[in-house]
């Protein structure tokens, strides 16, 4: 599913940037990196959780997910 539009997502997302160098919106670099940083954390964050539940439910109760 990703795969059929991520390149719609990876344009939206360098049009933000376009649009933040067309019209000088101050401050607008510095918002979109962190707000993309900060996505990445969350999703590092989330994949490490889920892996975690992954590996305590296999050596407690033996469950394979």
């Amino acid at each position: 599913a990703f795969a059929a539009v991520w390149h719609v997502l990876a344009i939206g997302y360098l049009a933000g940037f376009f649009i933040v160098a067309a019209f000088g919106i101050e401050g607008g670099f510095a918002y979109m990196i962190r707000g993309t940083v900060l996505s990445l954390v969350i999703i590092a964050a989330a994949v490490s959780v889920t892996y975690a539940i992954g590996v305590i439910t296999r050596s407690v109760w033996g469950i394979s997910v």
